[in-house]
């Protein structure tokens, strides 16, 4: 397990991120990580595409995600949430936020 390290997109940071696993081969992903915001981050909002299946637990605080046809959620902490590859959507997020989260599947390239 490693500690917290900052996490960029495109060269823009997006929280900080602490890898339990990384294993990426043959065009697969197996991650698990534990990611996170912190007030010097906030407010935050961000387009996102997932790049694989992503299941996360929502730790601490509470995030808004909307998809692209246009239906929108807010998810706090105790929920557990599992999305597909490829799904495009963006993030809201207000207050301190954690999550643990496990992507699996074919890695897709992500449009940010």
């Amino acid at each position: 397990m490693t500690d917290f390290v900052p996490m960029t997109i495109a060269g823009e940071r997006h929280g900080s991120v602490q890898f339990i696993r990384d294993d990426r081969r043959n065009d697969r992903v197996n991650r698990v990580a534990v990611w996170e915001l912190t007030d010097d981050q906030l407010p935050y909002e961000a387009a996102y595409e997932f790049r694989s299946d992503e299941t996360m637990l929502i730790v601490q605080g509470e995030l808004r995600i909307t998809f692209a046809n246009g239906s929108s959620t807010v998810f706090r902490a105790g929920d557990i949430v599992s999305v597909a590859a490829g799904t495009k959507s963006t993030w809201r997020i207000n207050e301190p936020f954690r999550k643990f989260v496990v992507e699996t599947g074919v890695a897709h390239e992500q449009a940010h």
